[in-house]
């Protein structure tokens, strides 16, 4: 079926895999935050699209409040 390179080829990953899968199923806690930049990432898009909301909230309300773009 297939050669015996690519059998070996794609064991090679295979022992990275499992120790990480072991390490993340002792951690305690939310594992999707485990990551070197999951905790960045989980805060800065939030506050992003949070501060782009507000703006554009904002924008609108001095908008109609002035009566622009009727």
């Amino acid at each position: 079926m297939s050669s015996p390179s690519l059998q070996q080829e794609w064991g090679k990953g295979w022992d990275k895999i499992i120790q990480g899968q072991r390490e993340l199923a002792k951690a305690k806690g939310f594992v999707h935050r485990k990551g070197p930049h999951d905790q960045l990432i989980s805060k800065v898009v939030p506050l992003g699209l949070t501060a782009v909301g507000a703006v554009l909230c904002v924008r609108g309300i001095y908008s109609m409040i002035l009566g622009i773009s009727e």
